[in-house]
């Protein structure tokens, strides 16, 4: 989880934040830490990319022991250029910026 991540759970546990209505995942092509922006982050830069959304709804999520996971597929429109090296993907709060919630980068 990242900072804006801790902090997004925070302000929902203290009522200083409402859910958010989706989600917007993103493909990384660059390392990203703990302290990543949907500004900062580096994603593929080919016209037929863009970022996947889920709806925060019921169905959406499953929780599996002390796990989230999704409980939809998590779809991107098909490439028709190249995209580059996806190295890891992030959860944002937003489909161009945003915050970014959650990432986790591939390991190699």
């Amino acid at each position: 989880m990242t900072v804006d991540g801790l902090r997004y759970v925070f302000d929902l546990l203290t009522n200083t934040d409402t859910p958010k209505q989706s989600f917007w995942f993103a493909l990384l092509t660059e390392q990203a830490g703990a302290t990543a922006t949907g500004t900062s982050i580096q994603e593929p830069i080919a016209g037929s990319y863009e970022r996947a959304r889920i709806d925060n709804v019921s169905g959406s999520w499953e929780i599996s022991g002390t796990s989230l996971n999704n409980g939809v597929e998590i779809e991107f429109v098909p490439a028709t250029e190249y995209w580059g090296m996806v190295r890891g993907w992030a959860m944002c709060t937003d489909n161009l910026d945003g915050k970014v919630i959650m990432l986790e980068m591939f390991e190699t």
